[in-house]
């Protein structure tokens, strides 16, 4: 990946703390940007997919601020709020607490991802300590942390208001004993490849929606200024009730795949409908089906 990636400058910990030693003698004003320029990549993370070769996939600031914003203003963050990266930030999951927390001046707390599991109840008793109320976590912590304390520890340690589980499926039995175990606290089903900025699409649930979940899981909704089309292998689109290839567009999509235009025009193709010239869409090689709600439920790949 290092070699990939061509990085002119790789930071150590010998580098950095030589950069801590000047850090008073570096400017404090931010750079001015020339407003013509193309937009600046915000991050490049590495995912292997289906390939098993690492590809870089960049993503620009605009992509990660709208993804922010729309976090920010459905989970209602503020400054009062605390949120915890229980994953490594090298990895996009965790990103959706990491960048809307600082955004908004809340609390963001840190913990080493090796220990979650490792030390499940020390790390219930450190979240209830620091007063957490946003929680980031994927299917399989949110099971090692209930198989080892219990469900009701979880969902009720600090000051719990809403979890968000992503990164697979999450089990809609587990949703719902959280649920029945916090009156207060909501679960964002949260969907989205590292393609398209972390996530695009989820579903609220409550106590008082979990039901029909359990009934019918599904993926949800798009998240703010994302298209969600469901085609054929012709990529025309598909009836509702009819399984479809997921093409995702909008603001969430990536720059592309690092020095590797080839792969980037095979997955981000032009959009399939007419009168969308020069608007392209993310290929994601899911397969989903549209329901008469208009949520989409996922079948496969």
């Amino acid at each position: 990946m290092l070699a990939h990636s061509q990085a002119p400058l790789t930071l150590t910990a010998e580098l950095y703390e030589q950069f801590l030693a000047q850090a008073a003698a570096y400017p404090t004003t931010a750079p001015v940007l020339d407003a013509e320029a193309a937009e600046p990549t915000a991050y490049v993370i590495y995912t292997s997919g289906s390939t098993g070769q690492p590809k870089g996939v960049a993503v620009g600031h605009g992509s990660l601020r709208n993804y922010c914003q729309w976090f920010a203003h459905e989970a209602q963050l503020s400054e009062q709020d605390v949120s915890a990266l229980l994953t490594s930030y090298s990895f996009d999951l965790g990103y959706t607490v990491l960048f809307p927390t600082l955004l908004r001046g809340a609390r963001l707390c840190l913990a080493a991802p090796e220990q979650v599991l490792a030390q499940a109840g020390a790390t219930l008793a450190w979240l209830d300590t620091e007063q957490v109320s946003v929680l980031k976590l994927t299917p399989s912590l949110v099971q090692g942390l209930v198989l080892s304390q219990g469900v009701a520890a979880l969902a009720r340690v600090g000051r719990l208001r809403l979890l968000v589980c992503g990164g697979a499926t999450m089990a809609a039995a587990d949703m719902a004993a959280l649920l029945a175990s916090n009156a207060q606290l909501r679960v964002f089903n949260h969907y989205g490849p590292t393609e398209t900025t972390i996530g695009v699409c989820f579903q609220p649930l409550t106590g008082e929606s979990i039901g029909g979940f359990v009934a019918q899981p599904v993926l949800g909704g798009p998240i703010a200024n994302v298209e969600l089309l469901v085609v054929d292998g012709q990529g025309q689109l598909v009836p509702v009730g009819v399984v479809g290839e997921l093409l995702i567009g909008g603001a969430a999509l990536a720059q592309g795949y690092l020095h590797a235009p080839d792969l980037t025009g095979q997955k981000f193709v032009a959009h399939p409908q007419a009168g969308q010239a020069g608007r392209k869409v993310y290929r994601s090689g899911d397969q989903v089906v549209r329901l008469p709600s208009g949520q989409l439920q996922y079948v496969g790949r």
